[in-house]
């Protein structure tokens, strides 16, 4: 940036064009550039808070939304939550198949039982 005495750096996480007269932020997920003359995108996988210097990664369990490195822990406890439920369900109806199962046995036995008795 300049000023009447002519071109000073600009403060940490800042960049200017040159000529221009005043400091300015580089858009979310960006850094300035070594010589803080324009703004370069941060990599995949990477942000970049307000005014920082350098890209930081975003690595398994994080999870990059809206330029902010957060824990993925709700959609994950979600997901282990349905697989629960689901697991139950499968669980009863088999449970209940083998019940139905060992009714119907006993019905036929008892229905033996009472015929062959009844003779």
């Amino acid at each position: 940036a300049q000023n009447r005495l002519g071109c000073e750096r600009c403060p940490a996480g800042r960049y200017s064009d040159q000529g221009q007269e005043s400091c300015g932020s580089c858009p979310t997920n960006a850094v300035p550039s070594r010589d803080q003359t324009s703004c370069d995108d941060c990599d995949t996988y990477h942000f970049a808070s307000e005014n920082a210097m350098t890209c930081k990664a975003c690595n398994l369990p994080m999870l990059l939304i809206d330029a902010n490195c957060v824990w993925w822990h709700l959609p994950l406890l979600a997901v282990v939550v349905a697989g629960v439920l689901v697991g139950g369900r499968v669980w009863l109806s088999y449970r209940r198949g083998c019940r139905k199962k060992e009714i119907e046995k006993t019905f036929k036995l008892l229905e033996t039982d009472l015929w062959d008795g009844a003779a």
